[in-house]
């Protein structure tokens, strides 16, 4: 398996053997614990977790742009068959925002954003990044019962916050580059002022998780 980063990624998109790799976890929908939708491009197994780990960080530094963009097409394309599937139309119209998990520091888009970005072109949606981090501690350095009982990790944007509720019933679609137990998103539900259209896009659910 190839383990450098930089060998991952060619012109900014994946190798042809990292994307057929790739396409073996392809696609999932799920309810998460928090009866959310999430719709993720990939899962990520302890199969394909050094795969997985070298693609995260390979996509680090900026400049994935066409990347993030297949992503947002992988999803989108589960996203509209899960919608046939259940015969539940997807509409995404001018009262569609999407929002990403926002950064915790620097000036430029992190992981969320840069899908949140492309995904918001993809659908003509309003791209709002109207939420701030109240810490910088990263989830991933916590465990999965920590996880679970983190509260409150959101700040919005007033401005966003009355914009929201000036659209009868918005769709919000929180998008993150990851996604293990759903209390990011859940905290970002709860700051949106729990909408009642919530889905979550990301690339990579991850199903198992340390304890």
């Amino acid at each position: 398996m190839v383990r450098n980063s930089d060998a991952l990624i060619s012109d900014r998109m994946l190798c042809y053997v990292c994307e057929h790799k790739l396409e073996l976890h392809r696609n999932l929908y799920v309810r998460n614990d928090y009866e959310h939708e999430v719709y993720s491009a990939y899962s990520w197994t302890e199969v394909n977790e050094i795969l997985v780990r070298n693609i995260v960080r390979g996509l680090k530094g900026g400049g994935a742009e066409r990347l993030f963009a297949h992503f947002a097409e992988t999803i989108c394309e589960l996203r509209w068959r899960e919608s046939k599937r259940s015969r539940r139309q997807a509409c995404f119209r001018n009262n569609t925002y999407v929002i990403p998990a926002p950064r915790r520091g620097g000036v430029t888009r992190d992981h969320g954003e840069e899908l949140g970005f492309a995904v918001a072109q993809l659908l003509g949606a309003k791209y709002a990044p109207i939420l701030a981090r109240k810490y910088k501690e990263e989830q991933k350095s916590k465990s999965l019962i920590e996880r679970k009982i983190t509260h409150d990790i959101f700040s919005i944007d007033q401005r966003g916050l009355e914009m929201l509720k000036s659209q009868s019933q918005p769709r919000v679609i929180f998008v993150d580059d990851i996604v293990t137990t759903g209390r990011t998103a859940h905290s970002a539900y709860m700051a949106l002022g729990q909408p009642m259209n919530f889905e979550i896009w990301a690339i990579f659910n991850r199903i198992r998780l340390r304890p």
